[in-house]
């Protein structure tokens, strides 16, 4: 009986010490994922879930919203804002792309709402390089909300070296009232 009593504090201890190491865990791994605001030349833009982009694992989609919905693509979000006439740029910069993601079916799209901004991909790309998603855009004491997306196109061929490679982008901007 006392060996039935041990085992049952152990257990409950057990069920106690799982439910409290996953909470912990959740919410480390929620708490990473903050927005981060930049203020440049009277320019406030806001990165949903920070600047960086690294925590998809990209994997061909016959579309982007299949690859977003099942957390195969990127989605980024991007609010910019000023009160007064500025004109902005957007970039991604490659800070870890390795060779083997270079290929034209690695692809991205910027939106304003249901509207095509600019388009590309990532075939000569390099690690180190800037993408220019957004030059001169004008904003006057209005907030325009932009859509960033990255994703392999399914509907293409994917060289098999796209396979299990890690990568960064951040997001950077540059804003003037000329």
């Amino acid at each position: 009986m006392e060996n039935k009593k041990r085992y049952l504090i152990i257990g409950i201890c057990a069920i106690i010490g799982a439910i409290i190491g996953a909470t912990s865990a959740w919410y480390t791994w929620t708490s990473t994922n903050t927005d981060v605001t930049v203020t440049i030349g009277g320019v406030t833009v806001t990165y949903e879930a920070g600047d960086d982009i690294t925590d998809v694992s990209l994997r061909p989609v016959s579309t982007k919203e299949v690859g977003v919905t099942n957390n195969y693509a990127i989605k980024k979000d991007i609010t910019v804002s000023s009160n007064k006439t500025t004109y902005f740029n957007l970039y991604l910069n490659a800070e870890l792309f390795p060779a083997g993601l270079k290929d034209a079916s690695l692809k991205w799209e910027l939106y304003e709402g249901s509207t095509l901004l600019n388009s590309g991909n990532f075939a000569n790309t390099v690690q180190g390089d800037t993408i220019t998603l957004l030059k001169n855009a004008e904003i006057n004491s209005i907030t325009r909300s932009l859509s960033l997306y990255i994703w392999i196109d399914g509907n293409m061929a994917n060289p098999s070296s796209m396979q299990n490679q890690n990568y960064k982008f951040v997001l950077n901007a540059g804003a003037t009232d000329k």
